[in-house]
């Protein structure tokens, strides 16, 4: 196992308001075997990720650590940022910033990254496109904090969660489970693994979501508060409550408050889409 732990010690020769608010340092991991699919366990307390697949058998990890978002300033309390020094004591001195404090460990092709509790740490990562991710944020927020997850050209097992931020897969491949409590979450996967469960959830957030159009599966299709739209061919399937109304975009579109259960192209797992507070979009892809 190697452990690596990414330091930021800055020396910034001005104390005062001007000087920087986050640095950021980068991290090379080899894989143990190249050859094989990689895994991306993330566990944050709070950040913007972006991943992102790439031709390559590393992982390369650039972290940030973000000033003035402590577990207080999430509830609008006080701020972690150091005021400027007005004693003069520090005249000539060089303040020393503190280290990101995210770890980073790799064994046996599964590279897992944790982050410090009440801090936020943006991350930007390439990754093996053959690579399994397990992703989790656990700090509260609105739906306009600053935490967004986007994962990109991905192919694997992919599960994400989140309470504070979007969520965004773009043009990814494999099996998808993603949650946002206070984000929406939007998903265009060009291919699935056969006989294997989906679900996308939100509970204050849309879900926008593009399948296969040949996709096999069971739809399980929700929102409390919100309105159910498909262009997939499920009106004359469904037991749930289903108006066939076409909303102006064309497709389908649910009631507000039942569950509408639908198997499309003979049926398969179960794939969910969920929503409390707001719209399910469901379209067919290529």
């Amino acid at each position: 196992m190697r452990r690596l732990v990414i330091g930021i010690v800055v020396g910034l020769a001005v104390i005062g308001p001007s000087a920087a608010a986050q640095e950021t340092e980068r991290k090379v991991i080899a894989l143990t075997d190249p050859a094989r699919r990689a895994t991306l366990d993330i566990s944050l307390w709070a950040g913007v990720v972006n991943i992102v697949a790439a031709d390559a058998a590393t992982v390369v990890v650039d972290g940030t650590r973000v000033e003035g978002t402590s577990r207080a300033d999430e509830r609008g309390r006080v701020s972690k940022a150091v005021p400027a020094d007005r004693s003069g004591r520090a005249a000539g001195l060089t303040r020393l910033r503190p280290s990101t404090g995210v770890e980073i460990d790799q064994a046996n092709n599964v590279v897992t990254i944790r982050g410090p509790v009440g801090e936020r740490i943006d991350l930007e990562i390439r990754v093996p496109r053959r690579t399994n991710l397990k992703l989790t944020k656990s700090a509260p927020g609105s739906p306009t904090s600053p935490g967004s997850v986007t994962v990109r050209g991905v192919e694997g097992d992919l599960e994400v969660r989140t309470n504070a931020g979007s969520i965004t897969f773009i043009d990814v491949s494999g099996s998808v489970v993603a949650h946002s409590t206070n984000g929406s979450v939007n998903a265009t996967v060009q291919h699935v693994t056969a006989d294997r469960p989906m679900a996308f959830t939100s509970y204050k957030g849309i879900v926008d979501v593009t399948l296969p159009r040949t996709l096999k599966a069971n739809l399980i299709l929700q929102s409390t508060r919100g309105d159910v739209f498909t262009d997939f061919d499920v009106q004359k399937h469904s037991r749930g409550v289903f108006s066939g109304e076409a909303p102006a975009a064309g497709g389908a579109r649910g009631t507000a408050d039942r569950q509408i259960v639908a198997p499309i192209n003979g049926g398969g797992p179960d794939v969910e889409l969920r929503s409390y507070a707001a719209s399910i979009y469901l379209r067919r892809g290529n």
